[in-house]
């Protein structure tokens, strides 16, 4: 009796653990299938299919090719992006707003008489960070923006105004902040027109019909490898579990014998 007992908890604890590799793949496929997708981005901010702004999370970036993976802070900020959703926690680690400025990093423009615009500035830090600012009549076209030390580098720069996007001229050089430090960085809105708004809107509608398609399709695939190596996983440990099993069994059944012919 208390080898029946113990060959039953045996199986019950294989059938756990088969449960348990399950469970845990399907909660992974899961969590990414509950993440807000970002249909638009607008002055830096992600949005969602109703449109509603998408703050305090992560969020699935269905328009751009790199950074797939894009964490808002409570202001709709980015944070930090990533092409890998297992790298979320060291993103999340890293990039806190507990980190004291000690820096300042003057951003100043300069633009033609006519010009009524606004101008979109993307700074990145070296650990992958970005953030964008924006320089408009509201704030007479300049911010100082407080920094950590480190490393950054202008992403990008786009001035536009209700119909036109124009060039812009600024410098390319890496900005390495140090203790106590101000750095002036210039933007030179230029007259030439690179494009209108409408065109970019248009190319952007494209892009996020095109995007759409291929990340259902991505998303797809990764269940299913998500689902597949699960499969794998499962198999291997109900193997064990039933060689396991066969070995007690034969085991206790040759015990049963001897214990007769003794």
């Amino acid at each position: 009796m208390y080898s029946k007992r113990k060959m039953c908890c045996l199986i019950a604890t294989c059938s756990l653990l088969v449960c348990m590799f399950r469970a845990e793949i399907f909660a992974k496929g899961n969590e990414q299938q509950e993440l807000p997708e970002i249909i638009r981005w607008e002055e830096g901010r992600g949005f969602d299919e109703q449109g509603e702004q998408i703050v305090g999370s992560w969020a699935y970036d269905t328009v751009n090719v790199e950074g797939k993976y894009v964490l808002f802070d409570d202001m709709g900020n980015v944070r930090a992006k990533t092409d890998q959703w297992k790298e979320r926690e060291t993103y999340a680690e890293n990039f806190t707003d507990t980190e004291q400025a000690t820096a300042t990093l003057a951003l100043r423009t300069e633009y033609f008489p006519k010009f009524t615009g606004t101008v979109y500035i993307t700074i990145q830090k070296e650990n992958g960070e970005s953030r964008q600012y924006e320089l408009s009549p509201d704030n007479l076209y300049e911010q100082n923006v407080a920094v950590n030390n480190g490393v950054y580098k202008v992403k990008a720069v786009e001035a536009v105004d209700e119909q036109y996007i124009y060039k812009t001229e600024y410098a390319k050089d890496v900005l390495e902040m140090e203790q106590n430090q101000l750095l002036l960085l210039k933007i030179n809105v230029t007259k030439e027109k690179t494009g209108t708004v409408a065109e970019a809107e248009k190319r952007e509608t494209k892009m996020v019909e095109k995007a759409g398609i291929r990340n259902a399709a991505d998303r797809e695939n990764k269940i299913e490898i998500l689902l597949e190596e699960g499969s794998t996983r499962e198999k291997y440990v109900l193997c064990g579990c039933i060689l396991l099993a066969a070995v007690l069994g034969i085991g206790l059944l040759f015990r049963k014998k001897r214990n007769q012919y003794d």
